[in-house]
């Protein structure tokens, strides 16, 4: 930044919200953030650039929208000049507005809007809208008044964006696969896991993704870090035998069983860079929230932010876990995490802070629900839900494969999330949740039967052995892709696919009355993972 820029920069906004509780977060198109409360709904905050655009949280964490602060023909204006005076902000459903003096706003941030509100508000940016600007997490690349870094879908392809950095995305963003040795359903000590992950923390350095958002921040040799993007994915794994789907039934545990179960991965920045979580309110990783870390009988939970919060801030340090990254279980209530949830991330680096503004683009509500199946050479049947003790596919109950084959056709109810805004959705509010990528993990070889699956270890992530003739499916590189977007769940949107066990098995033996647990799950190349256990026997 020249001179004069800086200059610039150091001037603060200042402004009066209508309404009070809420949080002031400027960014600049490189996605340089400044964030603030607003006392008594009044803020004067310096930002980090001399143009920024203005976005609000409210009390809870909620991204609450955009600040318009002008208008240019038939579209609203975002960009502000550093030193602006805004006078009163009135805030409104999904967004707010400002007059500010021509002087102070800048033309060229704009978005069109009906009756001046962007299509973005209200739906977290995910509109059907033209990818025709700049990603980026201060830039708003679809035109529909949401920046890239609250924006759950930046480029306007009505694909949530975790879900849409898969194959070409993924590797260019230097993503690493997700993690398949988390334990499938509620920590429990006894139940053997599969070894660490080898792979170590993410690597935030990848190489430039022309395509994508910003990526990680790399250590800056003039002391600071560079723009960052906030990496954040979620996990829910249960037993046949404690399953939920939208479509099967089992709904009315879910206030039970989702705080046990649910879980986020944040990606962590490495050394020398060091990173803190500020979750604007959130109740689940707040300070005298219910949030804790993922424990097991090595590791016991802690709770977040409060244990990592060595310097009282109320904000806690992000460590790196077995898993590479950093495991939280939030212990919310189904209805108290959803999309739009609002995070800033804290890298510090040469005693130099970055803010790194993100939200949570989805968190799974159920998992994967097996209805049907088909042995070949064997018998079949479905799955009634809720799964009852005994049921087939269960420990007790595993479902029998015969000695000269192991090919198994499954036919699944995809996992969901919750409607966003407006969107179609279920009668109970839930979406299908569309182009996930479906593997079979055998994280436990196979053992004479019990709940654990088996105490030594398995060959882990299955390479092979898949096949499908479902026109909603095709074979890809690690499992079976699911080419459907994102729908209203419906008992009738299914998935069917066929696994080789014993392909998957590989050179692990499998004798005669053994019982196999084998995890199928739906994950995206970001991270996020829904999975089933399911138990099979050797005839």
């Amino acid at each position: 930044m020249s001179a004069s820029g800086a200059a610039a920069a150091s001037k603060p906004i200042s402004g009066k919200l209508s309404k009070s509780g809420y949080r002031v977060v400027a960014t600049t198109a490189e996605g340089k953030s400044k964030t603030m409360p607003a006392k008594g709904g009044t803020f004067k905050l310096v930002p980090s650039g001399p143009v920024v655009v203005l976005n609000l949280v409210d009390a809870k964490g909620h991204y609450a929208g955009p600040v318009i602060v002008g208008t240019a023909g038939k579209k609203v204006v975002f960009g502000v000049k550093a030193g602006a005076k805004l006078g009163v902000i009135k805030i409104v459903n999904g967004y707010a507005t400002a007059k500010a003096a021509k002087k102070d706003i800048v033309p060229a941030v704009a978005a069109a809007a009906t009756k001046g509100k962007p299509s973005g508000v209200g739906r977290s940016g995910l509109v059907k809208a033209k990818s025709s600007g700049k990603s980026g997490q201060g830039r708003d690349q679809d035109g529909d008044g949401i920046i890239g870094a609250f924006d759950i879908d930046d480029d306007g392809d009505l694909v949530i964006d975790n879900l849409d950095r898969g194959g070409a995305k993924a590797s260019a963003a230097g993503l690493d696969p997700v993690d398949p040795n988390l334990p499938v359903g509620p920590p429990n000590p006894n139940q053997p896991q599969g070894p660490p992950n080898p792979q170590g923390p993410p690597n935030p350095q990848g190489p430039a993704n022309p395509q994508g958002p910003a990526q990680q921040p790399a250590p800056n040799a003039g002391g600071g870090s560079a723009t960052a993007e906030f990496r954040l994915f979620s996990n829910f794994k249960l037993d046949i035998s404690e399953s939920i789907n939208a479509n099967g039934g089992g709904l009315d545990r879910l206030g039970t069983v989702f705080p046990a179960t649910a879980t986020l991965a944040i990606a962590v920045p490495q050394a020398p860079v060091t990173g803190e979580m500020d979750c604007l309110g959130l109740t689940y990783c707040s300070l005298g929230g219910t949030g804790t870390t993922l424990g097991n009988a090595q590791n016991p939970s802690k709770a977040f932010p409060a244990e990592f919060d060595a310097d009282g801030d109320g904000q806690g340090t992000l460590e790196v876990g077995q898993t590479g990254d950093f495991q939280m279980s939030p212990h919310a209530a189904p209805g108290d995490i959803n999309s739009g949830d609002a995070f800033i991330e804290r890298l510090t680096s040469g005693g130099v802070e970055t803010e790194v503004p993100g939200v949570l683009n989805f968190i799974f509500k159920t998992n994967p629900g097996l209805t049907t199946y088909a042995v070949d050479g064997g018998a079949s049947g479905s799955v009634t839900y809720p799964v009852a003790p005994g049921q087939i596919g269960t420990s007790q109950n595993p479902i029998t494969v015969p000695a000269d084959s192991a090919r198994a056709t499954l036919t699944f109810w995809r996992p969901q999330r919750s409607a966003v805004g407006d969107e179609a959705a279920s009668k109970d509010g839930y979406v299908d949740i569309g182009g996930l990528t479906y593997v079979a993990d055998i994280p436990n070889g196979p053992s004479a039967g019990g709940p654990g699956g088996g105490g030594t270890p398995g060959p882990g992530t299955c390479h092979s052995g898949y096949s499908t003739t479902d026109a909603d499916a095709t074979l890809g590189g690690e499992g079976i892709i699911d080419t459907v977007a994102d729908r209203a769940a419906d008992p009738a949107n299914t998935l069917t696919f066929t696994i080789d066990l014993a392909a998957c098995l590989g050179a692990t033996s499998w004798s005669a009355g053994q019982t196999l647990a084998v995890d199928i799950q739906a994950k995206s190349q970001y991270g996020d993972n829904a999975a089933q256990k399911i138990f099979f026997k050797r005839g």
